[in-house]
């Protein structure tokens, strides 16, 4: 019924208000925000424009659309069923539009906000100190907001339902309120979670590999997430559908396809940000222009005089953090292939290239590598780095320059020739090449290409600038000191007295990977007070273990051994344990079992209980005793009449009282302890005369 009552407001027409501010105009580099600069609610759409303004459209019902005068320099948005909010550079709130359960009276005391989400008919918040505060409709414990979030970098509440989530700096979700479809029921080894999204009854996220997990309700296939929709950037959820956008800028929809919202329309460029609802769906192409699609023509005829949405809304840190310059690898010499390393930066950041000679960009060098010609011999190469995340401004960065030779300095040469080689520029075909693996303990093969007949060859290897010594051979087995190195095959031929230097493209040597390595398992079964033990097979040999048990994949301090006892901090929680594995040239590797769901524990130890004393005449004491427990338990007494709790009878002693008379008295002792299953005791009976 509640789905469709909100269905018919959906579909339902009024009349279309729009907002158009003042003149005032802000440059969209002040204006960057850590949420969407375009929201679509039950039945309307709002967004920012690039000067900073609200505009919305779409069905009144509430006066969801009547944005209030006043406001400016406005950074974000959030909309819910009838009601609207937003949030200005200053981090202050203005919400309007339906407020039957005051989810549009801001409380005060918030501090300063970095992000404001809405629900069906509530509102939450969250502060530059990482904290959440949410008002309005309490059922489902919404506005109760749990504690140990940790630090929370974003929020999104379901603008059809009553749940929301929060996401915490180590890429945590944790979600609370309804949960009739499991939606708050947050999947286990979902990765580190860069992006959170709630809908009617289902919920995603996207880790910073770019991967969607969903979970909940799927009664149209909202939460079967497409197969080659490539690293996903964005996500957002309609009330039973789910929209992404790829670091290509390519949306996909799935799910409820009722008035074609799953269906993308043609023509909308490179999409930068989206945002969806019940019954329609709208995108912002990296050009700022909105499109939206579904629903009646109220929904989605956007206004003409919104004109372009801020660029730099979004669901992620308002600038790039990065803490290197570019560095260009790889040997300067001619024919040889420069490589850009990007240095560190947030994750799922994307990069543009430029590659310049002498200052001057070269024509279609954007590519993180580079061929270096003729053109480059005595010049100076930097690479130009550009890094851009959706939701931040886009930072550009320079390596420093390298300097381009014909001469390959090599240390020890065993060819005869002199360590300062002056290398030929060659074709592909004559170039030597290197097949093979290139990580510690595989071989490489060197071909040495085509050369004139008659020529006499003499071939070594170089691992950076040093000759391998006595490997002149065209097989070389990689050693650990070639880790992190670049690795070639020269080839000298030597006619007529004349001897030419001829060198491959590098190889660059990485560690090997366990290849042994099997995910641990658990031995028992998970309840309080009951002892784990993690079980490890054997991986190659010589290889060192550490353990980690995780609770709900967080780590539990001092957990680090293969056995681990659960604690009622445990109980419901799921328990996992971490392996990893580490050896000298070998790449690190953490595998982590199948995680068990914490039981009540039991008490195994539950004393007998009896009464002492004659029960003869009124004012006669009884006593009721119980042996000894398990340690650690809580007792409780309480005496029985006829099996009945006698009120206030709590106490081991018990006066006989005239209105016993012809009952059968008996003594009850309930065991408890925090994380196990309590155990009721009672006695035998006595009757009273």
């Amino acid at each position: 019924m509640r789905r469709a009552i909100r269905l018919l407001f959906g579909l339902a027409m009024t009349s279309l208000l729009l907002f158009v501010s003042g003149n005032f105009a802000l440059a969209e580099e002040q204006l960057i925000s850590t949420g969407p600069t375009i929201v679509a609610g039950e039945s309307h759409t709002c967004a920012v424009n690039n000067q900073g303004y609200v505009f919305c459209w779409g069905q009144n019902l509430y006066g969801e659309v009547d944005v209030p005068s006043g406001m400016s320099n406005v950074t974000q948005l959030a909309a819910g069923l009838g009601h609207s909010c937003a949030l200005n550079d200053q981090g202050a709130i203005f919400c309007w539009g339906g407020n039957w359960y005051g989810q549009t009276d801001v409380p005060a005391g918030l501090g300063k906000v970095t992000q404001v989400t809405a629900g069906l008919s509530f509102t939450c918040v969250l502060n530059d100190a990482g904290s959440v505060v949410c008002w309005g409709f309490d059922n489902f414990s919404i506005t109760d907001v749990p504690p140990g979030l940790g630090q929370v970098v974003q929020l999104s509440a379901s603008a059809f339902g009553n749940h929301v989530c929060a996401l915490n700096s180590k890429g945590i979700v944790f979600c609370w309120g309804a949960n009739w479809s499991s939606q708050t029921n947050v999947p286990i080894g979902i990765g580190k979670v860069i992006q959170i999204a709630a809908g009617d009854g289902h919920t995603c996220a996207v880790n910073d590999e770019g991967l969607i997990t969903c979970w909940g309700w799927n009664n149209d296939g909202q939460t079967n997430v497409p197969i080659g929709i490539g690293k996903v950037t964005q996500i957002t959820t309609g009330g039973r559908h789910t929209c992404a956008v790829n670091d290509q800028g390519v949306l996909t929809c799935w799910g409820w396809n009722t008035l074609g919202l799953s269906e993308v329309p043609v023509g909308l460029g490179n999409v930068t940000q989206i945002a969806s609802s019940l019954n329609h769906g709208c995108a912002v192409n990296n050009l700022g222009f909105v499109t939206c699609w579904g629903g009646s023509n109220v929904l989605t005829n956007v206004p003409w005089s919104l004109a372009k949405v801020l660029k730099y809304g979004g669901y992620t840190y308002s600038s790039l953090q990065q803490t290197s310059l570019p560095i260009i690898s790889g040997t300067t010499i001619l024919g040889s292939t420069l490589f850009s390393s990007n240095g560190s930066w947030d994750p799922g950041v994307s990069f543009d290239y430029q590659w310049l000679r002498n200052g001057v960009a070269v024509a279609g060098a954007t590519a993180s590598e580079y061929l270096l010609g003729a053109a480059d011999i005595g010049k100076s190469i930097t690479v130009r780095l550009r890094g851009y995340k959706y939701g931040s401004q886009p930072v550009s960065l320079e390596s420093n320059p390298v300097f381009v030779s014909t001469k390959l300095k090599v240390s020890g040469s065993p060819c005869g020739v002199t360590d300062n080689l002056d290398v030929a520029l060659d074709s592909s075909q004559s170039k030597p090449m290197i097949t093979g693996n290139a990580s510690f303990g595989q071989s490489l093969k060197g071909s040495n290409g085509v050369w004139a007949s008659g020529t006499k060859t003499c071939v070594f290897w170089m691992s950076g600038n040093q000759a391998v010594q006595l490997v002149k051979t065209g097989t070389y087995k990689l050693q650990g000191s070639d880790i992190g190195k670049e690795v070639r095959f020269v080839v000298v031929g030597t006619k007529n007295n004349i001897s030419t230097v001829r060198i491959s493209e590098p190889v660059f040597v990485s560690k090997t990977v366990f290849n042994k390595a099997k995910t641990p398992t658990i031995k028992g079964i998970a309840k309080v007070g009951v002892k784990l033990s993690g079980s490890v097979s054997s991986w190659e040999s010589g290889t060192s273990y550490s353990y980690q048990w995780l609770r709900n994949d967080a780590p539990i301090q001092g957990a680090n051994t293969l056995s681990y006892t659960p604690t009622a901090l445990d109980l419901t929680a799921n328990l996992a344990l971490r392996v990893c594995g580490t050896k000298a040239f070998y790449e690190d590797l953490c595998l982590t079992s199948i995680s068990q769901t914490v039981q009540p524990g039991v008490i195994t130890k539950v004393g007998m209980v009896s009464i002492t004393g004659k029960a003869t005449i009124p004012g006669a004491l009884l006593t009721g005793v119980t042996t000894q427990w398990m340690a650690g338990v809580n007792l409780q007494s309480q005496w029985l009449l006829n099996g009945q709790p006698i009120q206030g009878a709590t106490n081991p002693q018990i006066v006989i009282q005239s209105s016993f008379r012809g009952g059968i008295l008996s003594y009850q002792v309930t065991g408890s302890l925090d994380g196990y299953q309590s155990v009721v005791k009672v006695s035998a009976g006595k009757k009273i005369p």
